[in-house]
């Protein structure tokens, strides 16, 4: 089983699917730093990531698939990563800076 494969609705899987997966192991990692008090010791007034730079981080993740369908000459598959990522991003902005400014 190939799990590139040069048709769109794998990149749109792959598109929505990397971003969740993404930013629940970032969410988790980030709690797990606070609550074991690891960073405790490099700054007492760090109150860890805010979601809005753990979703862009995630959003950013697709980079990864988007770099090797590229190498791979997937054009359909890079196509089909990149239509959520752009959407989602544009959700990002407007969802975190509600004036667009």
């Amino acid at each position: 089983m190939q799990l590139f494969k040069d048709r769109l609705p794998y990149g749109l899987i792959w598109g929505l699917l990397t971003p969740i997966l993404s930013f629940a192991l970032l969410y988790a990692i980030n709690k797990s730093l606070l609550q074991s008090g690891i960073m405790d010791t490099y700054s007492t007034a760090w109150p860890g990531f805010k979601d809005s730079t753990l979703s862009l981080i995630a959003i950013c993740g697709n980079l990864i698939p988007v770099a090797i369908a590229n190498r791979r000459r997937l054009d359909e598959f890079t196509r089909g990563i990149m239509l959520p990522t752009v959407i989602l991003a544009f959700v990002w902005m407007f969802y975190y800076n509600p004036l667009g400014i």
